[in-house]
């Protein structure tokens, strides 16, 4: 299988296109074909995409592959990728099911890779007592490349799992009438949640909206509520904990976390702004680097999960804006506080007339679902995985290696 699987990572992943994304999501509940074919088209791109990210963690700089933890996950994904191969080739609504079924415990068995992932970092941080720029450099290019790929991969399983019972204005997991302010609220539950537990008291977080082409309508556009969520946690659980550490004994009068969402043209933008003293401008690189983290070394195995610790908060909030042709950026007052600027780029009107950004972004080009107006097409009898479609067209193409 090993041999196998490092044959199947040198193969090139298909892109994605939003729009076939959402018809697919909108349509999946009623079209049983459709749904067989994506099936049919994960179980052969996902071996891909898993395949790569094994060895992508095999060849992580500075010792890495040779921690403990880096070594759980690379079983891991060498466990999946098994799942995947040698689970039967989906041919009807039974064996779509049954693949289904696999993809939602490959989706949830998945949820600890970014913790065990980064006290592997955390691991090689203390080993190494200070790394070079250069150091820091590699490390940060290949992880995020490593977790960018991984957005794309779960975007695709858990689509294609939620996509067969849609929750209303959903297509999948894309949402047609995202509300930032619904996110900033259960976010800012969490973040002070977690805040109090650890530090016993948290800030007030308000939040404040823009609408100006309709003053008095919440904001709303098309978006990955779960993607959104994460990003505001993150940020919240940092303004949190820098306010309530600034103030410590003054902790009775602590000054709010403010909220602000506009809403522009193109882009949906969230500041979120504390008074939790800031960062040193020399510092301020640092915040998007996997080997820095602020905060004292998190540890797993806790039942309440960490206010900070991993060092992956920041880095990982912002690929998940980047994915969609957004960004995240960090201003700092120091002696003051700091504004987090969340620019969201809107997914069209249900992903149809996308922006120029969004048609340039990974998750247009990092993905796994053909671009063009073509279904996924898969013909004859299936027998291995190695059958596979042109991008955009109907030709079906044969590989020559075994299997």
């Amino acid at each position: 299988m090993s041999n196998f699987l490092r044959r199947v990572a040198q193969r090139n992943p298909v892109p994605v296109s939003l729009q076939n994304l959402y018809r697919f999501g909108k349509e999946a509940k009623t079209d049983r074909t459709q749904r067989i074919r994506n099936a049919q088209f994960l179980h052969h791109e996902l071996q891909v995409r898993i395949a790569q990210r094994v060895v992508q963690l095999e060849n992580l700089p500075l010792g890495l592959p040779d921690t403990r933890p880096i070594q759980d996950v690379v079983r891991w994904y060498e466990n999946y990728f098994e799942k995947v191969a040698v689970s039967p080739f989906p041919e009807n609504e039974k064996d779509e099911e049954e693949f289904t079924e696999m993809l939602r415990f490959i989706l949830q068995d998945n949820s600890e890779v970014i913790e065990t992932t980064s006290l592997g970092v955390v691991e090689v941080r203390n080993r190494m007592k200070g790394f070079t720029l250069k150091d820091q450099q590699v490390v940060d290019k290949v992880l995020n490349e490593f977790y960018l790929a991984r957005i794309g991969l779960r975007f695709l399983i858990e689509h294609h799992i939620t996509s067969a019972s849609p929750l209303p204005g959903f297509a999948g997991i894309i949402q047609s009438d995202c509300k930032p302010a619904d996110h900033v609220r259960s976010a800012a539950q969490d973040a002070c949640s977690l805040c109090e537990y650890h530090l016993g008291y948290s800030p007030e977080v308000l939040i404040r909206q823009v609408n100006r082409e309709s003053p008095d309508d919440e904001v709303s556009f098309t978006y990955v509520p779960g993607h959104l969520q994460y990003m505001l946690t993150e940020i919240l659980k940092n303004a949190c904990r820098a306010t309530a550490e600034h103030y410590g004994d003054s902790h009775d009068s602590l000054p709010p976390i403010r909220a602000t969402i506009v809403s522009g043209k193109n882009d949906v933008t969230i500041r979120i702004t504390d008074q939790g003293g800031g960062i040193k401008r020399e510092q301020l690189p640092l915040v998007w680097s996997y080997l820095h983290s602020t905060a004292p070394d998190a540890s797993l195995g806790v039942n309440k999960a960490a206010l900070a610790g991993y060092g992956v908060g920041l880095p990982l909030s912002r690929l998940y804006a980047r994915y969609f042709g957004g960004d995240l950026d960090v201003k700092s007052l120091e002696g003051f506080g700091t504004d987090a600027y969340i620019h969201l780029s809107r997914l069209g009107h249900n992903c149809e007339e996308l922006p120029d950004v969004v048609k340039k972004s990974p998750a247009e080009s990092d993905s796994t679902v053909p671009r063009g107006n073509s279904a996924v097409f898969f013909f004859g009898n299936r027998s291995s995985w190695k059958e596979n479609v042109e991008v955009g067209t109907s030709k079906s193409f044969h590989s020559t290696d075994d299997a």
